[in-house]
């Protein structure tokens, strides 16, 4: 059985799908049950509020319930760090062989989706380095003979 959450400092949003925490205080954490979930969540709350431990409960009680299956599930975070994080602490607590985890941060999954579903193969998407290299190569071609 996982972790149970407390309600102390925590407020539901008037928009549904949105958990709003402004203010808790240190140690209280975000009201979540993945029964109580109808489409997407969106979790806003400040630094130290326990929106990781959220997720990664709710992820965890989705998985294990046979709510839903990893490939169903979309985490997004805005650093690698948190994507990374919340990852890993997936992974020691289910354990388990699954196929495709979608957690990413926003501009990874946005990157991913245009690379896998793009309506023009022709056009890129560059990362730093080879955006570097086209910056270059045009540059070079714009030099007087």
């Amino acid at each position: 059985m996982g972790p149970t959450y407390e309600h102390a400092g925590c407020l539901e949003h008037p928009f549904p799908g949105i958990i709003n925490s402004p203010a808790p205080t240190k140690g209280s954490y975000l009201p979540l049950d993945s029964h109580d979930i109808d489409g997407p969540l969106r979790v806003l709350a400040g630094p130290g509020t326990g929106k990781t431990r959220a997720l990664v409960d709710l992820y965890e009680q989705a998985v294990r319930e046979r709510i839903a299956d990893r490939g169903q599930i979309l985490v997004l975070t805005f650093s690698n760090g948190a994507a990374a994080e919340i990852a890993r602490r997936i992974d020691l607590r289910l354990n388990d062989d699954y196929g495709e985890a979608w957690i990413s941060t926003f501009h990874s999954f946005c990157s991913r989706l245009l690379r896998e579903h793009s309506p023009d193969p022709e056009r890129l998407l560059l990362d730093g380095f080879q955006e570097s290299m086209v910056m270059r190569k045009v540059l070079a071609e714009m030099e007087p003979d």
